[in-house]
């Protein structure tokens, strides 16, 4: 879930990671809501040592006590993305004033508690290559798909 000493000094952001959970096959798949928050609010990071997680876009840029509750989602398992993006939704979208109204209005309605959804949302960040780290109980990038491994980059590499 949220931890708001993540990432921290000791495993800071990897500043040429940025990916999104977004695809044109989530049109038609799953609520133009979760579309949405896919396409427009949820950006997937990762720290230097490989750990994933999920942070706000529109206040990405502040300081953490300036953002609402919960801006950055520490994942704990590939399984589990739906449920934590649903706390998400609830805890943050709602009350962050950085994100446009009409998201905020889209979620509002939205049916974010469908039981059958979870398994989309897990197979779409397996196919980006985010994976379990069972050791360290954490979401990583598989390495075998990861194609920013050289910190040479001066741009940060987005996965498909």
């Amino acid at each position: 879930m949220s931890n708001s000493s993540f990432p921290s000094a000791r495993d800071p952001a990897d500043p040429f990671f940025l990916a999104t959970l977004h695809s044109d096959s989530d049109v038609g798949r799953i609520d133009p809501a979760h579309v949405e928050v896919r396409r427009s609010v949820l950006e997937v990071r990762r720290t230097v040592s490989n750990r994933v997680f999920f942070q706000c876009k529109y206040c990405a840029h502040l300081h953490e006590f300036e953002r609402a509750e919960m801006s950055i989602v520490d994942l704990a398992s590939v399984d589990r993305i739906y449920r934590d993006v649903v706390w998400f939704v609830m805890y943050h979208v709602k009350f962050c004033k950085y994100i446009p109204s009409y998201i905020k209005e889209m979620n509002a309605d939205a049916p974010w508690l469908a039981a059958d959804i979870g398994a989309y949302w897990a197979e779409s960040a397996m196919e980006i290559g985010l994976r379990d780290d069972e050791e360290r109980r954490c979401v990583v990038v598989d390495p075998s798909v990861d194609d920013t491994t050289s910190t040479e980059s001066a741009e940060p590499s987005f996965l498909p």
